[in-house]
């Protein structure tokens, strides 16, 4: 088992496979998924249960996957096998709801002494530039890696509440990271899974929302892909512990 923060290894592809977000290959007339006949195996189709507002169905297995056409062929199966799905390209739906979480908490004037500070030092930045050149033999510069001092930690941490924005979050099927080019400079954060649980909320009308720490530091656009994911997971893997935290208090206090 891999231990530590290796989206590369975990989604069997490259950081610069995974980022060529444009590159979406498809075929011509492609034959749609038949209509599923489950009565070749003795079953019955499944069906979607009636379900109260405000409730999520009980269930005794949840199936997770990350990939838009893995979920479209998921949803054929269990959803909607009575009829044929056509072959197009996938869109990426929105989701959204009329729920907010409380503030009451997080304007509390005490709140912000409950967070804790990620205690970057450039000190410490420049031990972990070290560690990484002897273990990749590279020999980046710690200005080359951490461009503009961005993986120091704000001395204060801060709630950044984009409830009711025009801005979204990004849920993505592979592992993708924020650049200084901006390349994913009109979203709030990027993630993996996130639009699975709208998407199952939205269709039984249970209210839902989502609390993300930033845990991933913003890399150098002028940095190979693959120095971009190393330099990310060296990040991650010292810090992550501390931003985790962060975010678990904030979740706590929009439901206390």
């Amino acid at each position: 088992m891999d231990h530590g923060h290796n989206p590369k290894r975990r989604f069997g592809m490259t950081l610069q496979q995974a980022s060529q977000s444009g590159f979406r290959p498809g075929i011509a007339h492609g034959p749609p998924l038949p209509a599923v006949n489950y009565g070749l195996v003795g079953k019955q189709a499944p069906g979607l249960l009636p379900t109260p507002a405000g409730k999520l169905p009980q269930a005794s297995a949840v199936v997770i996957t990350w990939a838009d056409a893995e979920w479209a062929a998921l949803h054929h199966v269990f959803c909607a096998g009575s009829a044929a799905m056509p072959y197009t390209p996938a869109s990426w739906p929105e989701y959204k709801n009329g729920w907010k979480a409380s503030d009451a908490t997080l304007e509390n004037a005490n709140f912000n002494q409950l967070l804790f500070p990620v205690p970057t030092k450039a000190s410490d930045l420049q031990t972990l530039c070290s560690q990484f050149n002897q273990h990749y033999r590279t020999n980046y510069t710690l200005a080359q890696l951490d461009p503009n001092g961005l993986n120091l930690g704000d001395v204060t941490p801060q709630i950044d509440d984009q409830t009711g924005g025009e801005a979204s979050l990004l849920t993505t099927s592979t592992f993708v990271v924020g650049t200084t080019a901006g390349n994913y400079q009109t979203y709030t954060s990027i993630e993996m899974d996130d639009a699975i649980i709208g998407e199952a909320c939205a269709s039984s009308g249970t209210a839902f929302g989502f609390v993300r720490n930033v845990s991933d530091p913003v890399q150098s656009a002028a940095l190979p892909a693959q120095v971009q994911g190393n330099w990310g997971s060296a990040v991650y893997d010292a810090y992550g512990f501390y931003t985790s935290y962060n975010g678990a208090v904030a979740a706590w206090a929009m439901l206390a």
